[in-house]
């Protein structure tokens, strides 16, 4: 990271009760490390406080950047938007949900100097044993199609080079498969990728909707969709 700026990503819906902790938390972990940059706050059209609260923290942090959308795009909607907002040199993402710990993007950006993007690997992770058994079935089969090995592919820690954002930004799908798109992106423009361990805590607050059967079909429909359109040629 030396003479390198970098963008905190973090999307956000409905996470009224941990959304601002994530915020400081960047912040003072930001300072403490000597790293410059950016903090950006996407809220995913929240129907809690999660917005007001953002709006309030730029107060505290005036720096901090709050994106509101009227409704919700998608996961891969709200990374969009902050991406696309980015100005440093890296960017990273995380989820807002309390299960990550900012300071394990310390595990993930040196392996930018040998790679293009970098994916954390939830260890251990803090799941029920069936979303687990799901996830491994989808993460053998993205592999299969990749032909090449991912593992964790859905980890909300990811960060990469800001130049390679205009090559491997999600076209086809905002949702749930937002993560494979980035991944296949990668591959169809020799992008490379490095992965390391992330702690993950258990959710404490809210929950998520991957794993019920309705958004399931809905990541399967959305990966026909993927492979069907043709890999895009690099601008």
């Amino acid at each position: 990271m030396t003479h390198k700026t970098l963008s905190i990503i973090l999307p956000c819906h409905n996470e009224e009760a941990t959304i601002a902790g994530m915020i400081r938390h960047a912040f003072v972990w930001m300072h403490e490390s000597g790293i410059e940059g950016e903090v950006i706050a996407v809220d995913n059209g929240s129907t809690d406080r999660s917005g007001v609260v953002m709006d309030e923290l730029k107060k505290e942090f005036p720096s901090l950047t709050v994106i509101h959308h009227a409704e919700n795009r998608g996961y891969g909607g709200s990374i969009i938007s902050g991406c696309d907002a980015a100005s440093g040199d890296i960017i990273a993402y995380m989820d807002s949900d309390g299960q990550f710990d900012i300071q394990d993007l310390s595990r993930l950006l040196p392996l930018l100097d040998r790679a293009d993007c970098a994916a954390g690997l939830r260890t251990p992770r803090k799941d029920p044993w069936m979303r687990l058994l799901l996830s491994w079935g989808w993460n053998v089969l993205i592999s299969m199609l990749l032909h090449a090995r991912v593992r964790d592919i859905d980890c909300g820690m990811k960060a990469f080079r800001r130049s390679i954002w205009p090559l491997i930004r999600p076209r086809e799908q905002s949702g749930n498969i937002f993560s494979v798109e980035l991944f296949f992106r990668l591959r169809w423009n020799q992008q490379s990728w490095a992965q390391a361990p992330v702690r993950h805590f258990p959710r404490l607050h809210g929950s998520s909707a991957c794993a019920i059967p309705f958004a399931m079909l809905d990541s399967f429909a959305q990966l026909w969709r993927l492979l069907r359109s043709s890999p895009p040629s690099p601008s």
